[in-house]
């Protein structure tokens, strides 16, 4: 779909689309850890081509002009689209939508009841902490109700969300551990074939390479438009790391990061 085409005003107005925080992530794990309650996931497959499209879109296949009646992927507002028909399908369930993260869902059994569930949204992954029976309850609600709007190609419990890896102890259900150690792996591994590195050693502190005294001249040419977007994307995956599993790791991301503009030979290496 040739979605670069569109024009603001005409076929597109408004393309913002939510997508859960990371701390309300955080909350609903401490919510499952807090209660014992068991974590699910929800996966509806191709959720943008189930959801309306408002606007007038037209796309031109095999000589012939057709009209959208939904939205196709890469269309600007697809992922909008999809985001308020997930959210209508989940208020019809009797989902409150959170005010502080328009991306978390909660259910009680009445309006000042107990918690019956909690769900994030994440595009097209739905995130469910909730009680057995419960959790029941909406499997049936989605086998009859929510399963005739959309596709749901996978449900269950939820190992990973997000890149992060999710464990729950078998012996404890108040005992939760996140990781991303496939994606540190990844991110490691991809730095050491590019760079042709023998080895990665972790350092105790993160020098001031700016201001270090045996920098040679070399070193201090400054990194060229590549090396520059190269150096800004190690960062980002370290920051991600950093914000998401390893906190520890925030201060050496945060000092890294001063450089992103423009860092040198030495800080790339």
């Amino acid at each position: 779909c040739r979605g670069f085409t569109q024009r603001e005003g005409i076929n597109f107005f408004q393309t913002y689309s939510p997508v859960v925080r990371t701390n309300s992530f955080r909350l609903l794990l401490q919510l499952a850890t807090l209660y014992g309650w068991p974590i699910w996931f929800i996966d509806v497959s191709q959720a943008f081509l189930q959801a309306k499209i408002e606007e007038d879109v037209y796309v031109k296949y095999q000589g012939k002009i057709f009209k959208l009646k939904k939205a196709l992927y890469g269309t600007k507002q697809a992922s909008r689209s999809w985001n308020k028909e997930l959210t209508k399908a989940l208020a019809e369930y009797g989902c409150s939508q959170c005010k502080s993260d328009r991306c978390i869902f909660v259910k009680r059994t009445n309006s000042v009841g107990d918690l019956e569930l909690n769900a994030a949204v994440l595009t097209d992954d739905i995130l469910v902490v909730a009680r057995q029976e419960n959790w029941q309850k909406l499997l049936q609600y989605i086998s009859k109700e929510f399963n005739g709007k959309f596709k749901i190609s996978q449900h269950g419990k939820c190992t990973s969300f997000n890149g992060i890896e999710i464990i729950s102890s078998p012996d404890n259900p108040r005992k939760i551990s996140i990781n991303q150690n496939v994606h540190t792996r990844l991110t490691i591994q991809k730095l050491v074939d590019k760079y042709a590195l023998s080895a990665i050693t972790p350092k105790d502190s993160l020098p001031n390479y700016t201001h270090h005294k045996n920098v040679s001249d070399k070193d201090k040419i400054l990194c060229g438009e590549k090396e520059i977007s190269e150096y800004q994307s190690i960062v980002g995956n370290l920051i991600w790391i950093a914000i998401n599993t390893r906190p520890d790791l925030m201060h050496f991301a945060t000092s890294a990061s001063r450089a992103s503009k423009t860092p040198n030979k030495l800080q790339l290496r």
